[in-house]
């Protein structure tokens, strides 16, 4: 797979990540992907900027840029999404407008912020799209963003992606399936060779013809808790078990 490839782990959180411009000469596209480990907990943003043209890259580097430079330091996600729509709102075009996923991760569960984006998958024994309960506007539409909070327990996976994934045609005209052979795909025991599993079968659903689209993917999976020897505390002389004081100030 051509383009951009990284796996990392942010504040007990694997990801890996696949990013591939319409344009293979292209370095960027309208297509955005960044994770930052930030106070609150590991944040992610996806998107999708309208169009593919150089534009669409301008606005696309913009917005990373801003949530980047924004991230850690707005404990809210409603208010660093509404941080991105002001910056991208004025560079707009009438016609103008980029799809959307914040995610912020915390012990056992996942925070959403969705404006106007493909639904985030949960993967384990079964696959289920994170569908917000309100369609959100994406962003240069003056959107309401909401919060949605999901579970995602250890051996969970969450798979963030733009319609470059699920819009791939075959010669049909059949858009790229996400069935069970896409779950399995996404269980294999690395996240690299989940998403190498994926990407075989979008080129084989599209007989390996070049993607129209930009292509961006994140999968996610809490990392297992290291666990930690059960030593017994030192005593002090003359302390009996059960008598240490915790010390403030």
């Amino acid at each position: 797979m051509t383009g951009t490839e990284f796996t990392d782990e942010l504040g007990g959180v694997s990801l890996a990540g696949r990013y591939r411009p319409a344009v293979e000469s292209a370095v960027t596209g309208g297509d955005l992907l960044t994770a930052v480990d930030s106070p609150y907990g590991p944040r992610v943003l996806i998107g999708d900027v309208r169009g593919h043209d150089v534009e669409a890259a301008r606005l696309s580097t913009l917005a990373t840029d801003c949530f980047r430079k924004h991230v850690r330091t707005m404990p809210d996600l409603v208010r660093l999404t509404t941080t991105l729509d002001a910056r991208l709102t004025p560079e707009l075009d009438d016609e103008g407008f980029v799809t959307a996923v914040l995610a912020e991760f915390a012990p056992g569960e996942v925070r959403l912020v969705n404006c106007g984006h493909p639904a985030p998958l949960r993967i384990s024994r079964r696959m289920e799209a994170l569908t917000p309960a309100e369609p959100g506007l994406p962003l240069g539409l003056q959107p309401d963003p909401r919060v949605q909070r999901a579970r995602l327990a250890d051996h969970e996976r969450l798979l963030l992606y733009t319609d470059g994934l699920i819009e791939a045609l075959d010669a049909d005209g059949t858009a790229f399936p996400l069935d069970e052979r896409v779950r399995a795909a996404l269980t294999r025991p690395t996240l690299d060779d989940a998403l190498e599993a994926l990407h075989a079968l979008l080129m084989a659903h599209t007989s390996a013809a070049p993607l129209r689209d930009d292509l961006a993917l994140l999968l996610c999976q809490p990392s297992l808790p290291a666990a930690l020897p059960s030593v017994p505390a030192a005593r002090r002389p003359g302390e009996r078990t059960g008598d240490r004081r915790i010390s403030r100030g």
